[in-house]
C-alpha cells in the first residue's frame, strides 16, 4: 500500500499475451517498457511489501512473456536463414 493511500492497493497492469482473432501479438517493446515501469515503483521508498509482491509477481510474468517472444523470434530467424540457404 501506498504511504499516502493506505486503502488503494497497486493493480497490476495486465498485458495479454495470447493472440485472438482481435488481438494483435503482444510486442516486445510493450512489455519491456512495463518492466522497466515496474522496476521504478519498486525502487520507491513508500511501497509495503504488499505491493512490492504484486508488482514482483507481476514482472516476473512479463519477463517470462519476453522470453517467449524472443524465443519465438529467434525460431522464425533460424527458419528464415534456413529458406535464404535453400533459395
Amino acid at each position: 500500500m501506498h504511504a499516502n493511500q493506505p486503502d488503494q492497493l497497486i493493480e497490476p497492469t495486465v498485458l495479454a499475451d495470447t493472440v485472438g482473432e482481435n488481438t494483435p501479438p503482444l510486442r516486445l517493446g510493450v512489455v519491456l517498457a512495463r518492466l522497466d515501469q515496474i522496476r521504478r515503483e519498486l525502487d520507491r521508498d513508500d511501497l509495503d511489501l504488499e505491493d512490492q509482491l504484486v508488482l514482483y509477481r507481476e514482472g516476473v510474468t512479463h519477463v517470462a512473456t519476453a522470453r517467449r517472444i524472443l524465443e519465438t523470434s529467434r525460431a522464425e530467424v533460424e527458419l528464415l536463414a534456413e529458406e535464404g540457404e535453400k533459395a
